[in-house]
């Protein structure tokens, strides 16, 4: 009676110990599945901060390009301010030199207004002398002329000539006198209404 017992308490127990062993293998497989679950959560959550980063990265690349990009605008607006505020007082400075040349200008020409007016009425006052004068010397020799109305006709010569000489003397010391009081070649040529060239004549002389 003994060794059925034995033999049914060794099959259980045999059948109990494979059921330990196979319970021990589903374990070990659970924990296996787990871990390869594990390792795909990791591998995934890798994956993704890897893309989160380059995403990340490119954005923070982008938005770098984009504060330089406004920087470098930033740079260019200053520049250009500044070289308007520059340009601005170049233009003023021009403006302001304009002005007080034509402030110059406008004396200068009132100036040499009063002055032709005082040249023209010296001239005048000079012609009329001369005229005078002229005249005077014509009556003396005609008068003081003895002779032929030919001989009359040569005295009359020879004092127009006399008193043409006269005149150029006169003429030439006029045109010294302007050329003294910074009068030009060309604004004395038109004063006294002769050529230029008598003018430059008279200015080269006086400097040999």
């Amino acid at each position: 009676m003994q060794l059925p017992f034995i033999i049914v308490s060794i099959i259980a127990l045999f059948i109990g110990l494979i059921n330990l062993i196979y319970m021990i293998k589903i374990a070990k497989r659970t924990n296996e599945i787990q871990d390869e679950k594990l390792l795909n959560i990791d591998e995934d959550a890798n994956n993704i901060l890897s893309k989160f980063r380059k995403v990340t990265t490119d954005k923070m690349r982008l938005l770098d390009n984009k504060i330089k990009i406004a920087d470098d605008v930033l740079q260019d607006l200053e520049s250009s301010i500044e070289n308007a505020y520059s340009q601005l007082n170049i233009l003023e400075e021009k403006i302001n030199n304009i002005q007080k040349a034509n402030t110059n200008y406008n004396q200068n020409k009132k100036k040499n207004i009063l002055n032709e007016q005082l040249i023209d009425k010296q001239i005048n006052e000079e012609n009329l002398i001369k005229k005078e004068k002229t005249n005077n010397s014509i009556d003396t020799y005609e008068s003081n002329s003895i002779g032929t109305i030919e001989n009359s006709g040569k005295i009359k010569e020879e004092t127009k000539q006399k008193i043409q000489v006269n005149n150029e003397e006169t003429k030439s010391e006029k045109i010294r006198r302007l050329l003294k009081e910074g009068n030009s070649p060309d604004q004395i040529a038109k004063k006294l209404k002769i050529g230029m060239g008598e003018v430059i004549l008279v200015e080269n002389l006086d400097r040999s």
